[in-house]
């Protein structure tokens, strides 16, 4: 405690009383960086693959909980954690020595909070040097997925838990090469979190942003610009951020040289950088003999390969490779052993993967590889066995043109006879939908449009759909049990939803009632019962709801209040990551009990698959959610809707693209396996994701997917019935309304605005 200031009330009451009254307020001096200590758990994976890791903050009950903290790199088509060294774990992390080609990718960053933070964000800037000054920032943009105010781990004393344990990510998948980096160039990745005083200070300095009390207080950013004016200041501290220093580099290392005397083999190598492995390998690198990691420009040795000498079959391959994945290899006699290979002659190619299966319009890079390692020539022409279905450039980019099977080739270049063949197959779904379109002057129509047939689309109505003269922001829709189809706005500066009937001869709104909590995203409710009902999703919860206005306790009519036990909240389950989207899949009963399958996105990407119970005695109820696909895409969770199909048996995903101001629309068609028990389950592995396409340049977002006179998931194919419901341990939970507060009505104004679709004024 530095010292104390003091505050003198002065006044009076109605009554006459005196106000007077000194407070004496403690001061806390604070000397230093206050993003020097991490905002990050004090552990990561590459702590843990290097024995310096620390126990985590976050309770954790398998190695697995340990894994944060780090990113992911995909060097020639393979995708895994980044450790320093693609090849080898060596004593100690090479921090000095990271490096990267322009060919390989970054991938995702997985972390994890342990302290609150205003927001958070991604960053990729150009260094003088490793560990040096910012020159620029190329790359920058807040994670609006967070939102504002992002909480850390706390511990929750009524619950008797820690909150926010999970791991989080942030997925990039951008190459090196397109931030326009050059060979020498030195760049940091980074992930960061920025507490409230370090907007404050951005908003007061940063030469763009408007200069009033409320902007230059404010514990928020104002925009990506801002964001990157913050990270190029280097006012943070480097426990605000995780992640790497690297340098561009292109250019493979060289053997200079490599004899063998008796076991004895003496090599020269040397690197523009450094060297990151040295090893004695089989011809198809399945075996290694002998291994090391230089660490430096030049290297010098003798190696005992005794070992090769006596395995061995005639040869072995001196391979030698750097910190960014660069690599040469060199044939080295070791016996008269009958060789499996010819190091001089093209044994083999292979390309990987092994298949491919795309969308109309899609692209895939293919690579492949040729074998022996030690061939002078390793390239591979590329080619299509029908180039009206499939076609490939040079650089093994696939790209599907039409419906159909066709075959990817590549061949070697030093011998033609080797080649290898992979099936392309490409899919078209013919499928007519509905949905309410965005246009490119912000007018909103509800329209059909054919998902293999984007970016068209049709209107079907002459004017923009409004209530009066004003105009409804059409947010969700769905086709109610009885056929009507029903439509949802939602007022981004209000959150206010209203429930609109719409007639399908004309399109005109015919309005039923104000919500009680905003939706994002609606969808029909359980089918059978006396009472309709309908599902929508909210901040963290998912809502299922009387189809019917009920009052709120103070005397107003409003939809939307939940069933005493029709809420979830999925906060406990998803690390707190709001809620986009919402599909019903599925329905049945089982021993007399009615439900409903929902599928549910959240703006991680993850879907959660949840029933929705006629629980006798409770009524409607939801049972834990599961969570059954990663699509891996990070989404906003506003101007997003999930429709399932039944007839197809696909799920469409109208996703807004706030990076591109697009709309496009992603099919998944979820692949089911029987478990053990013999229950169909989804196969996580395999969900056939697709992209088909966008609406057009400016036109976004697509809302509510519905179509037309149909009852969602209009087919049933898979009535399955989870354990938990069979052996009854499912148990209700009361709606926890609170998750409702209007305290989260600031984050959905701020997703909003940054999206351009702020309607306030």
């Amino acid at each position: 405690i530095e010292g104390f200031t003091y505050a003198t009330a002065s006044g009076q009451t109605e009554d006459g009383a005196d106000l007077a009254h000194e407070h004496s307020i403690p001061l806390l001096g604070f000397y230093g960086n206050w993003t020097e200590a991490s905002m990050f758990d004090n552990t990561s994976l590459v702590d843990v693959l290097y024995g310096t890791y620390k126990f985590p903050y976050a309770p954790f009950t398998a190695d697995s909980d340990l894994y944060t903290n780090y990113m992911t790199v995909t060097y020639d088509g393979v995708k895994s954690p980044f450790t320093g060294n693609p090849y080898i774990v060596e004593d100690e992390f090479p921090a000095d020595k990271l490096a990267l080609n322009s060919k390989s990718m970054i991938g995702s960053i997985y972390y994890r909070l342990i302290r609150n933070a205003a927001i958070t964000g991604y960053a990729v800037s150009k260094l003088n040097q490793p560990g040096g000054e910012i020159i620029d920032v190329l790359d920058g943009m807040l994670d609006s997925r967070n939102g504002y105010q992002v909480e850390g781990l706390y511990y929750n004393e009524k619950r008797g838990e820690w909150m926010n344990t999970a791991i989080r990510s942030y997925n990039e998948n951008k190459q090196v090469r397109t931030y326009g980096l050059e060979e020498g160039d030195v760049f940091r990745v980074g992930y960061y979190a920025v507490p409230e005083y370090y907007a404050m200070v951005t908003n007061e300095k940063y030469p763009d942003g408007e200069k009033d009390l409320t902007s230059v207080l404010a514990g928020i950013l104002l925009d990506d610009d801002s964001f990157k004016f913050l990270v190029r200041s280097e006012f943070l501290g480097k426990g605000a951020y995780i992640g790497y220093d690297f340098t561009v580099d292109d250019t493979a290392p060289a053997i200079n040289s490599a004899s063998l005397d008796g076991s004895q083999l003496s090599i020269s190598a040397s690197d523009n950088l450094n060297l990151a492995y040295v090893a004695v390998v089989s011809l198809d690198g399945n075996t290694v003999y002998a291994e090391t990691a230089p660490g430096k420009d030049t290297y010098e040795a003798v190696l005992d390969i005794a070992e090769a000498i006596e395995k061995a079959d005639g040869y072995v391959a001196l391979f030698v490779a750097d910190y960014a994945g660069n690599e040469v290899a060199k044939a080295i006699k070791v016996n008269d052993n009958t060789p499996v290979m010819d190091p001089d002659k093209v044994a083999s190619v292979t390309i990987s993967p092994k298949y491919l299966d795309l969308y109309k319009g899609n692209t895939a890079e293919v690579l492949a590889t040729v074998l022996p390692m030690t061939v002078e020539d390793r390239t591979v022409t590329w080619s299509s066995s029908d180039t009206s279905i499939a076609t490939v450039d040079e650089n093994g980019v696939v790209t599907a043109v039409n419906e159909g099977q066709a075959q990817i080739i590549a061949t070697s270049n030093q011998d033609p006879t080797k080649y290898a063949v992979i099936p392309v197959s490409v899919t078209v779904a013919d499928r007519i939908l509905n949905g309410a379109v965005w246009d490119e002057n912000g007018d909103i129509f509800f329209s059909e449009f054919n998902a293999g047939n984007l970016p068209n689309w049709k209107a079907l109505h002459n004017a923009p759909v409004s209530d009066g003269d004003a105009p409804a922001y059409i947010q969700s829709a769905f086709v109610q049990t009885d056929g009507r189809l029903i439509a949802g706005t939602l007022d981004s500066s209000t959150g206010e939803t209203i429930l609109y009937q719409v007639s399908t001869d004309n399109y005109a709104l015919t309005k039923l009632g104000t919500s009680a909590y905003y939706a994002t995203d609606m969808a029909v409710g359980l089918s059978g019962l006396q009472e309709s009902n309908y599902v929508y999703t909210n901040s963290t919860a998912l809502v299922v709801s009387p189809f019917i206005p009920q009052d709120d306790g103070s005397g107003e009519m409003v939809y939307g209040l939940p069933y005493d036990y029709g809420m979830i909240n999925f906060a406990r389950y998803n690390g707190g990551a709001y809620l986009a989207g919402v599909a019903k899949v599925d329905e049945g009963s089982y021993d007399g009990m009615k439900y409903a399958v929902y599928w549910v996105l959240d703006e991680n990407g993850t879907i959660w698959e949840t029933y929705l119970m006629d629980y006798s005695g409770y009524g409607l109820t939801f049972t834990v959610p599961e969570a059954i696909i990663e699509t891996g895409i990070q989404t906003s969770f506003l101007y997003q809707s999930l429709y399932f199909d039944g007839e197809s048996d696909w799920l469409y995903w109208s996703h807004y693209d706030e990076n591109a101001n697009t709309t496009e629309l992603i099919l998944l068609y979820p692949y089911y396996t029987q478990d053990d028990s013999g229950q169909y389950v989804v196969n996580p592995e395999d969900p056939y994701l697709y992209h088909a396409g966008t609406f057009g340049e400016g036109v976004w977002p697509v809302a509510g997917l519905y179509v037309n006179g149909s009852v969602a998931p209009n087919s049933v194919e898979v009535p399955a019935v989870p354990a938990s419901i069979k052996d009854g341990t499912v148990m209700p939970v009361p709606a926890q309304t609170e998750n409702l507060l209007e305290k989260f009505s600031a984050r959905l104004i701020t997703e909003a605005e940054k999206a351009g679709k702020f309607t306030g004024t």
